[in-house]
């Protein structure tokens, strides 16, 4: 039997300083997993991730991959009880532009109730209160048998936990699969987030001379990589900013107006504009811009560079240009095939006018849960426990690219959850999130936890 809404905020309270203590000591690891100088770091992370969990009651073990470790845990087990696991990952995104951040993105900076810090949000705090719930619940006896993988690559593609999965097949095996690794779309509007786009990357090299060239002598003889590549790349888009690229859309899976209307596609646009400072917006398909963010995909320039970025000017044609670009993918869409097409389309543009050499980063596709099983139920159950409101259902325009491996490799029923908000500025400077919200998190875990099992 559950205990009432106010056992928790009870036991919460108690416990606050020492959670606090606790949350600030994981945000202080510097855990970059696109950068191998922090791999130290991340495996100290994990280090104390599993002596925590053990801690608390749980049955936790380092589980090495071909990548970076991950964190597995379990409470324990009980004999023909329902599984569920846990996803969330430790590994963070680069800090730079460092000037931009208020504080040291590794040296927690608390204001009020918000903390600010690099992974505050996505995804230690997530990490942090779904830690708390396992614990909160380890030591009950809940007919449900609770696991939690915790993996230290997410950010850089899970690339150890994608060639492992098969291997670890019967470790993390499950009924029901919680990816804790998403949000709301606004302060206190519940929603359980019923799926997320896929993902496919690469580098691209354009490459025109051994040293960069003086452009009074050189300009007008040679092609300039910077030149090439934006008009290379400028070709990838038609007149209304749809991808240019043959067969892109393809594969694509529409969504029926019947299944769209399953979603929670309103968006404010005036609230956009003046969290983020936006003043113009794209072209889109669909009646709001949350149906472009949501149940199609794009192709997108996340990075271009070469030649001079310093103060001052300096007159050169660069030797290279370095681009990376990253496409989000729905449902038909396989990753490799778009990577390639991509590639494909970048070397039969340049070829006769600039080199270029092409890495393909790995990929995922795109997950979709069901949305009358069991555990989306618990889930949507449990956010109107905590937060005394209707739950809605949405879509997360991100990707997790190993979800829908895990989901395949284990047949599991997934639903995913979260408390973050767009205003928490992960992937940028001066991340943040609120205790507010981490307590909350905490609460919609556990309510769910329990009512996955009494549904069991």
């Amino acid at each position: 039997m559950k205990e009432p809404l106010s056992h928790l905020k009870k036991w919460y309270s108690k416990n606050f300083p020492q959670i606090l203590k606790d949350y600030t000591t994981l945000l202080k690891f510097k855990t970059i997993s696109s950068d191998h100088k922090y791999d130290k770091e991340i495996d100290l992370c994990a280090k104390w991730i599993k002596n925590y969990l053990h801690k608390k009651g749980l049955i936790a073990e380092i589980v090495e991959t071909p990548g970076r470790p991950l964190v597995y845990a379990h409470n324990k087990f009980k004999k023909g009880a329902k599984t569920v696991l846990l996803y969330n990952h430790m590994d963070v995104q680069p800090i730079t532009p460092l000037k931009e951040w208020k504080n040291d993105p590794f040296v927690p900076k608390f204001e009020k109730d918000k903390v600010y810090a690099r992974g505050a949000s996505d995804n230690k705090g997530q990490l942090f209160y779904t830690m708390l719930a396992a614990s909160y619940l380890a030591d009950l006896d809940l007919p449900l048998n609770i696991k939690l993988c915790i993996e230290s690559e997410e950010e850089s593609s899970s690339f150890g936990l994608h060639k492992a999965i098969k291997d670890l097949k019967t470790k993390l095996q499950a009924d029901y699969l919680i990816v804790l690794d998403v949000g709301f779309k606004t302060r206190n509007e519940p929603a359980v987030v019923m799926g997320a786009r896929g993902l496919c990357a690469l580098t691209a090299e354009f490459i025109g001379s051994n040293v960069d060239l003086h452009s009074g002598g050189h300009g007008g003889i040679v092609n300039n990589p910077l030149k090439m590549a934006v008009e290379i790349l400028s070709k990838c888009y038609d007149k209304n900013g749809k991808v240019a690229i043959p067969h892109f859309y393809d594969d694509v899976k529409e969504m029926t107006k019947e299944e769209e209307k399953m979603f929670d596609t309103s968006f404010d646009k005036r609230a956009y504009q003046k969290n983020f400072g936006v003043k113009y917006f794209a072209k889109h398909p669909g009646g709001s811009s949350l149906h472009a963010a949501w149940m199609y995909p794009t192709l997108e320039i996340n990075g271009i560079g070469g030649g001079f970025f310093e103060e001052g000017f300096k007159t050169v044609i660069p030797a290279k240009t370095i681009v990376k670009i990253s496409c989000r993918l729905v449902p038909n869409q396989d990753p490799n095939k778009i990577i390639k097409l991509v590639s494909d389309f970048i070397k039969k543009e340049a070829k006769g006018k600039i080199d270029v050499n092409i890495k393909i980063h790995e990929g995922g596709f795109a997950v979709r849960g069901k949305k009358d099983s069991a555990i989306v139920k618990a889930a949507t159950k449990g956010y109107e426990e905590v937060f005394k409101k209707p739950c809605k259902r949405i879509l997360e325009g991100g990707s997790v690219p190993i979800i829908a491996d895990i989901v395949k490799t284990l047949n599991c029923d997934v639903v995913m959850m979260g408390v973050a908000l767009p205003e928490d500025n992960f992937h940028a400077p001066n991340e943040s999130f609120d205790l507010v919200r981490m307590e909350q998190g905490f609460q919609a875990v556990v309510r769910t936890l329990e009512n996955l099992a009494d549904k069991c």
